[in-house]
């Protein structure tokens, strides 16, 4: 019985680093930078900018706010916010949906 709990013990650590592993690639993949707010305002149109780096493509993600003087302000984005944000919404509160609101509509 002795010879399976350092088998155990190496299964444990294993799932512990691919669940690691798991979060690394999520924070990637949802942009999970913390860029700083823009004004407040509406959101007045999305863009993406996707550009290829060797073999890997990388986007980046834009909102027009248009602020309440009429000013129209390009924001970077994260991948999150960009998806939690639609076209007339309300910017920065658009970005605190929740995620159920992000991932069903």
């Amino acid at each position: 019985m002795s010879s399976t709990r350092p088998r155990r013990g190496l299964a444990a650590a294993a799932a512990a680093c691919v669940a690691l592993t798991g979060l690394a690639v999520w924070a990637v993949i949802d942009g999970g930078e913390d860029l700083p707010p823009g004004p407040a305002g509406r959101v007045a149109e999305k863009d993406q900018d996707s550009h290829k780096i060797g073999k890997t493509t990388s986007t980046d993600y834009y909102l027009t706010v248009r602020t309440k003087d009429g000013t129209l302000v390009e924001l970077k984005v994260s991948h999150r916010h960009y998806g939690r944000c639609y076209r007339n919404s309300a910017y920065p509160a658009c970005t605190q949906r929740s995620d159920r609101d992000f991932w069903f509509g």
